[in-house]
């Protein structure tokens, strides 16, 4: 059996490129959790909040009610947007954001848009 052999400047590029994803890797875990678990934790007042954010071809508009520390409610109207596609998603956002109690929900393949409007509506009735 023969041994192939590389270059040293090969094998540092390829010690480099590991490390560079090994790095990359374990600081994206500990962003999703350092953000999930700040997302978790509300003082919030208790009310009812409104916002809305653009959709594909409405404004998307969140309503929330919270007591002290979570979400007890959430009205999502997308009646506006696309017809099968966007207008359809809000029972499951809402699901998502109840179980969640943030923004930081899958949403719905499909429509990505009018989940991203949902999210940033939400953030901004959280906001208030």
């Amino acid at each position: 059996m023969q041994r192939e052999s590389i270059s040293r400047q090969t094998f540092v590029k390829g010690i480099a490129a590991g490390a560079v994803v090994a790095a990359s890797l374990g600081t994206l875990n500990l962003t999703e959790y350092s953000t999930a678990d700040k997302a978790k934790k509300h003082d919030f007042v208790p009310g009812t909040y409104s916002s809305s954010a653009k959709g594909m071809e409405s404004d998307v508009k969140v309503t929330i009610t919270v007591d002290e520390k979570s979400i007890t409610d959430v009205n999502v109207d997308v009646s506006g947007e696309t017809a099968g596609i966007g207008a359809e998603i809000g029972d499951t956002v809402k699901a998502q954001i109840l179980d969640a109690q943030n923004s930081m929900i899958d949403g719905v393949a499909g429509a990505t848009v009018s989940t991203t409007a949902v999210k940033e509506a939400l953030d901004a009735a959280i906001a208030k």
